[in-house]
């Protein structure tokens, strides 16, 4: 059954966008030891990492969807995994890779209303962690912005690591 583009905000990053990110990143100095795309998609950015940064020694790509797991797969040098990103351990994979690491990548963009919307359920636990009121559901500024949330999850797990992040706007 295919996976719903919509549901996980399915919008691969062109090519030649992801190789502009990783110039732009090695032209401000950036050599990375390690490099993660925690939603590789297809694998673009992997793709342009491996290219731009040869001498970095990992890179690793972790998707949901099997399809794109099956196509990540055959780019060279890069570990993919499957996994669920709302119940994969982050922390343990950041620890585990050390310093100098560069997390890159285009998160799914898609807000809860619009899960709703599509009676979709690709979404974290929810929790009010901004402490909003009610006053905030009925304006939209709660409006639970997946992408946003995941941003948020992969920064509080790279706490305790030297590391660099970028995410597409």
């Amino acid at each position: 059954m295919p996976m719903n583009k919509l549901e996980f905000g399915d919008f691969q990053t062109p090519i030649k966008l992801a190789r502009k990110i990783c110039l732009l990143l090695k032209r401000t100095g950036i050599y990375p030891t390690s490099i993660v795309e925690p939603t590789c998609g297809i694998g673009n950015f992997l793709r342009m990492s491996i290219e731009e940064f040869p001498d970095s020694k990992d890179f690793l790509g972790f998707e949901v969807n099997p399809k794109y797991v099956q196509l990540a797969q055959r780019i060279e040098r890069a570990r993919i995994s499957r996994v669920n990103f709302f119940s994969h351990n982050w922390n343990e994979v950041f620890n585990r890779l050390g310093e100098d690491l560069l997390v890159i990548g285009n998160p799914p963009w898609v807000t809860n209303s619009e899960m709703t919307s599509i009676g979709g359920n690709n979404l974290p636990s929810k929790s009010n962690f901004y402490r909003l009121n009610g006053i905030d559901a009925i304006t939209g500024k709660s409006n639970f912005d997946i992408s946003e949330w995941m941003i948020i999850k992969l920064l509080q797990s790279l706490t305790t690591t030297n590391c660099t992040t970028t995410c597409q706007p």
